[in-house]
């Protein structure tokens, strides 16, 4: 069975994803398997099934977990994705749910284990090229700390006993329910499927999870689901590539960008124009396949290509349309790669939890641009001098001798000629000197047609025209 989608991304997205089902609904149950370890390609799947399964209205999302932990980046994106979602949300912790496992099952609604099962001990670590690395105290305690926020406000959230998330991520910290000792100090809080079903108070409460079942089919019976479908996620190769293109986010804005420049001052259709087509696709592609980027910015982003093309093409001068065209461009680039948060309003912006979201953007398209800056200065100081650059970067008509064009070995003798316009020039065109047709990069602004003009400069096979002035 196929995903039924809308829109034509949307399409190509379920393509990627190999998701069984029809079109979700309140009769389904949308699995999530978490295993192995926990890295960006999970935090890529979780985000895509939640926001599907919130637009669908399902009964329940289920965590399927066996995972020894993973990044700490990951797990927090994760964690806010999940924690405050309209649909009722289950971990069922098939073997383990350790580290980050524990923390991402903390943020679920509800718990439950299979028999023989362990949930705990995320205490932080510190990664190295040699795996993890020795920590003093007080390296844990600055590492351990937001974590241990992290921590409090979910089990709040929850309703869940502060101390008992605490305690695992702190080895020093003793859990007592009453007069009796759940955990003593010197570990991080490890918990099997019977401890964490224990009860305490009154009335009784279950310390972590809310029961034992043996496999998912029996925890479906009783939470009454037995009889809904099950849509279960599968990860694929989509999800890899995904990731693969987000960490090229810097790269493929840098080259598109540059691209996008050497085309508007190229005249004809150039290879650098379908080199940043390609790459703003396949940046866009990437980050709507990780759930980043929607059909807005894409749209935003055409857009601002549209007014950039008018105000160089069409409108002369440089004035809002471009000013606008470049903003739009920019700001949608960084839209597509800011977290989105499902939630129950759908929003263009996404819900910034603070500040720290933005920082991920942010580096990535200043490096972009600062790159592409540099690469724009080199363009234009070395590529112009390249004899071939023309004939290797321009797809241009014929421009034999026998059509009236200027040979290349005639080039030199054309410095200082006048001419008129034939074309607008914007900033290529063409130019009739002396009663043949050249191809022409104009100096500075729009030079409109029926314009004379001189030929100011040869730059290996680019011949530029500035409007001739008073003085000349």
């Amino acid at each position: 069975m196929q995903l039924r989608m809308k829109m034509l991304p949307v399409a190509l997205a379920g393509l990627l994803f190999q998701v069984d089902c029809t079109a979700w609904a309140g009769d389904q149950v949308v699995i999530i398997p978490i295993n192995n370890v926990i890295t960006k390609t999970s935090l890529y799947m979780v985000r895509k099934g939640v926001s599907q399964a919130i637009k669908d209205e399902v009964a329940a999302i289920i965590f399927h977990m066996d995972t020894p932990g993973g990044q700490l980046a990951a797990t927090e994106e994760i964690v806010y994705n999940i924690i405050d979602i309209p649909i009722p949300t289950y971990t069922l912790v098939d073997r383990n749910a350790i580290s980050a496992g524990a923390i991402i099952a903390l943020a679920t609604d509800h718990i439950y284990m299979v028999p023989g099962s362990k949930i705990g001990d995320a205490l932080p670590m510190m990664g190295g090229p040699m795996g993890y690395q020795e920590m003093d105290e007080r390296a844990i305690k600055k590492v351990t700390a937001p974590v241990d926020a992290m921590m409090r406000s979910i089990a709040e959230r929850k309703d869940r006993n502060v101390d008992v998330a605490r305690a695992m991520i702190r080895h020093d910290m003793e859990v007592k329910i009453g007069d009796v000792v759940i955990w003593e100090a010197g570990e991080a809080l490890t918990m099997t499927d019977t401890e964490a079903a224990r009860t305490y108070g009154d009335p009784p409460r279950p310390l972590l999870s809310e029961g034992t079942v043996k496999d998912l089919d029996e925890l479906l019976e009783k939470l009454e689901l037995g009889d809904a479908e099950k849509v279960e996620l599968e990860i694929n190769w989509a999800e890899q590539v995904a990731k693969f293109i987000s960490n090229l986010s810097p790269f493929l804005i840098m080259v598109g960008l540059i691209g996008l420049f050497l085309e508007m001052n190229s005249p004809g259709i150039s290879w650098a124009g379908l080199v940043a087509a390609f790459c703003f696709a396949l940046f866009f592609l990437g980050h709507y396949v990780a759930g980043l980027a929607g059909s807005e910015e894409i749209l935003v982003f055409l857009l601002g290509v549209i007014l950039i093309g008018l105000e160089l093409f069409v409108i002369p001068g440089f004035g809002i349309a471009g000013f606008s065209g470049i903003v739009l461009m920019i700001g949608s680039l960084f839209m597509a790669m800011v977290q989105r948060y499902p939630g129950i309003e759908k929003q263009f912006i996404p819900r910034l939890e603070d500040l720290s979201d933005l920082h991920s953007p942010m580096m990535a398209l200043s490096t972009a641009i600062i790159g592409s800056g540099i690469g724009i200065g080199l363009a234009g100081k070395f590529l112009p001098k390249s004899r071939g650059f023309n004939r290797r970067m321009v797809l241009q008509a014929s421009t034999d001798k026998a059509s009236g064009y200027v040979a290349a070995k005639d080039e030199s003798a054309l410095l200082g000629k006048k001419g008129r316009t034939i074309s607008a020039l914007r900033p290529g065109g063409r130019v009739n000197i002396d009663g043949r047709p050249v191809d022409v990069v104009s100096i500075g602004d729009f030079i409109d047609a029926g314009i004379e003009v001189q030929v100011e400069r040869i730059e290996g096979m680019r011949i530029v025209v500035g409007p001739i002035t008073g003085d000349k």
